[in-house]
């Protein structure tokens, strides 16, 4: 069982993250497998996804983790690297901004308001 998931981290370490996701997946979801395993190889899709700025992908996985091996060595893992994630990531692609009713783009700002001089 430990060679499967050598064997699956193999190409990770190489750098090969497409190689690397398909055996890690099918570990992850192996019920047969050992579930401290199991909960290693969710972890490894986790790191993937977190470095490929797939968040909520990456916050599937660190559950996964959690839900199999609670008490493991890899929930503490998951654990780090859930709290590492954004709470509300920034869209992928920026949104344009709705036009108003002139069709003049809306006015936006993420400037403090700002108050009147007192006289």
């Amino acid at each position: 069982a430990r060679a499967r998931l050598g064997a699956a981290i193999s190409p990770l370490q190489a750098g090969d993250v497409a190689a690397a996701r398909p055996a890690l997946e099918a570990l992850a979801n192996d019920t047969a497998f050992a579930k401290a395993l199991r909960a290693e190889s969710a972890y490894h899709l986790a790191v993937i996804a977190k470095d490929a700025a797939q968040f909520p992908e990456a916050t599937r996985w660190t559950e996964a983790v959690l839900a199999t091996d609670p008490e493991g060595m890899w929930a503490q893992r998951a654990l780090q690297l859930r709290g590492s994630l954004p709470v509300n990531p920034a869209p992928a692609a920026a949104t344009p901004a709705p036009a108003s009713a002139s069709g003049a783009p809306a006015a936006t700002s993420d400037a403090a308001v700002s108050f009147p001089a007192a006289k």
